[in-house]
C-alpha cells in the first residue's frame, strides 16, 4: 500500500520467539569410597613332643648268717672237745673234723661284697 506521499509505514510483524538451547557442561568430581579392611590372623599351634627317658640302677644285697652249736649243759665238756690249745678262747674249738664245731663257717667260707 501506499500513500499520498509514498510509501506508508507498516507495523512490524513479530513471530513467535523461535526457542534453542544452547547445551553447557561442566565436570565435576564425585569420590565413591568403598573401604576394605585386612584383619591378619596369626595362628600359634604348639606340637608337644614328650619323652620318657630311663635310667636304672643297681643294688647287690648282701646277707649273713651266723650258725652257732646249741647251748651245752653247764659242767663238763663232752667227749672229743677238750682244746688242743691252752691259748685258744673259748669259742675256738676244733671239732673231730678239724673244721670248727659243727655249724661254724670258717674264714675261707666266708664272703665279703
Amino acid at each position: 500500500m501506499q500513500g499520498p506521499g509514498g510509501p506508508c509505514p507498516t507495523s512490524p510483524v513479530v513471530y513467535p520467539t523461535k526457542c534453542c538451547v544452547k547445551n553447557h557442561y561442566y565436570k565435576h568430581n564425585v569420590d565413591h569410597i568403598h573401604p576394605t579392611h585386612i584383619k591378619n590372623v596369626h595362628h600359634h599351634m604348639y606340637e608337644h613332643n614328650h619323652s620318657y627317658p630311663l635310667t636304672q640302677s643297681n643294688e647287690v644285697l648282701a646277707s649273713h648268717m651266723d650258725n652257732y652249736p646249741p647251748p651245752r649243759p653247764t659242767g663238763a665238756m663232752p667227749a672229743g672237745y677238750a682244746p688242743t690249745n691252752p691259748s685258744q678262747v673259748a669259742g675256738a674249738m676244733q671239732g673231730p673234723n678239724g673244721n670248727g664245731m659243727p655249724g661254724q663257717v670258717s674264714p675261707a667260707q666266708k664272703r665279703r661284697y
